[in-house]
Parts: structure tokens; C-alpha cells; sequence
């Protein structure tokens, strides 16, 4: 994978077979591994998870995502804030050490999933901030603690899976603004039971036009992406997603992919 890339969003997995999907990875700039196994353990879980949801039939339509898919948010985030908050080391407390040995370097494995074409908003808008969230992880100054993850840590990247799990609780389950930045905000199983977003949404986002379904990926077609990618074996071809960006910089602009009627895993295909 080239070293330098000029943009710290969301890449662009451009390679043969995916290209005209809009799958996208997380942004690692020239970090491709850690020695602490907290983070590699967060940034696995998250990858892993991000791909399931995004594979969904959810992302074909600009309707509200099903009750599976915001349940599996909901899970996700615990799960995360829970290993987080467990995990960090307040600043007044002492640090696990060790005398002669120490954890050895795990390479970072990335799981490129469909991001760029993704018709539905609401999904399209929480992979966009857990792909941030990956590349923030990866990149983080910690990877280089082999112990311990601290306050500092939990405090970068915490408020990116709340933000988007209060996102969530704001459009689909009508919270209010006051209610989710209450510390202890969850929404519960009666918040669940009483899920109908077409309670509060208009007609118009309620509706959607079918797209054409012909193909889709298979489950072995898909293999070599839900075991993930080593960063170090990221193909070169792997880019900002086309637009205006590279021209300040002098680049070339690439040709994004072409429009067309077909869906393949939720995604147009020429």
C-alpha cells in the first residue's frame, strides 16, 4: 500500500471485482500495526461488525434500517464502551509493566465493506463515523503501549461510537438531544418493543423505490474480505474515492465508477 495519501477519510478499495461497488476501508495512514492487544482487539471487533451490518439488505434502501440492524448498533456500542471503560487506566493510577518481555507486534486487519454508493443515509452516516473511528484507533498513540490503554484513549475514541449510537437514538427512537447526553443513556428493551420509526417519519422516508436486484456477492465470493486484510497487503490501487480532493494537490482524478441499474450487495453495478 502506498504511504502517502492525501486524505485522512475513509479509502476507496479500489480493486478488480470491487471497484465499482464503492467498498471502502479505514484510513491507516503509514501505521499498519500495534503492540497492544486492547486496541488490535477493538479495531477487529469493530471491522468485523461494520462488514456484517454492511452486507445487510438495509443498505439497498433510503428507508429506515430494519429492527436487526439497530439492535446490532445498539450491541456494538456496549460491547465497545464496555471493553473501553474496563480497559482504560485513570492518569492517577500505575500502569502495568513488565521486567524482561513484552507483547510482540500485531499487524492491523482491515475489512473492506460497501460505503461510497450505500443508499441508505442512516447506515451510510454510522459507517462513515466507525470507518473514522478504525482509522483513529489505528493510528492512535497508544499502539505503541503494550499493556495498558488510558484515559487518553477512552476519551479519543469513546465519543465516536456514542456519537453514533446517540445519532441513532435521536432519528429512529425519537430521543431528544437533552436525553441522550445524560451519562447513562441506553436505550432499554421497552425502547425496543415500541420501535416504529413510521411513527415520527414523513411518508416520503417511509417509501422507496425497489432497485434492481440480479446479483449479489456470495458468501465465497466475500471470504477474502470478512478474514480481513493485512494493511502491509493492501493493494496500491487502494485511494481517496473520487472527487475534487486530489486536483488541490496536483493528481490526477480518477474515474469514478459508472452509474448503472443493476444492485450487487446493495450497490450499483455498470
Amino acid at each position: 500500500m502506498v504511504s502517502i495519501i492525501h486524505t485522512d477519510a475513509a479509502l476507496w478499495f479500489d480493486v478488480p471485482g470491487f471497484s465499482d461497488h464503492g467498498y471502502a476501508v479505514a484510513n491507516p495512514s503509514d501505521d499498519k500495526g500495534t503492540l497492544n492487544p486492547t486496541i488490535w482487539d477493538l479495531v477487529d471487533l469493530a471491522g468485523t461488525n461494520l462488514f456484517a451490518m454492511m452486507h445487510r439488505e438495509d443498505t439497498l434502501l433510503q428507508v429506515p434500517p430494519s429492527f436487526n440492524t439497530v439492535v446490532d448498533i445498539h450491541k456494538l456500542y456496549q460491547r465497545v464502551a464496555h471493553i473501553i471503560n474496563a480497559a482504560a487506566v485513570p492518569h492517577n493510577e500505575p500502569e502495568l509493566r513488565t521486567v524482561h518481555t513484552t507483547i510482540g507486534h500485531q499487524s492491523f486487519k482491515l475489512y473492506p465493506c460497501p460505503f461510497f454508493l450505500v443508499r441508505n443515509a442512516y447506515m451510510r452516516r454510522w459507517a462513515g463515523l466507525i470507518l473514522t473511528a478504525i482509522s483513529d484507533m489505528i493510528q492512535h498513540t497508544e499502539n505503541a503501549k503494550a499493556m495498558e490503554i488510558t484515559e487518553n484513549f477512552r476519551r479519543h475514541i469513546g465519543p465516536i461510537f456514542r456519537r453514533v449510537y446517540n445519532d441513532m437514538a435521536i432519528r429512529l427512537f425519537n430521543k431528544t438531544r437533552e436525553e441522550v447526553q445524560a451519562p447513562e443513556f441506553t436505550l432499554t428493551d421497552a425502547d425496543f418493543q415500541a420501535y416504529n420509526p413510521s411513527a415520527w417519519h414523513t411518508d416520503t422516508e417511509m417509501v422507496d423505490t425497489v432497485p434492481v436486484i440480479r446479483t449479489r456477492f456470495t458468501e465465497d465470493e466475500l471470504k477474502p474480505l470478512r478474514e480481513g486484510i493485512a494493511i502491509a497487503d493492501l493493494p496500491d490501487t487502494v485511494r481517496p474515492w473520487p472527487h475534487h480532493v486530489p486536483e488541490l494537490h496536483g493528481e490526477p482524478v480518477p474515474t469514478p465508477p459508472g452509474s448503472g441499474t443493476e444492485i450487487r450487495a446493495g450497490l450499483p453495478v455498470n
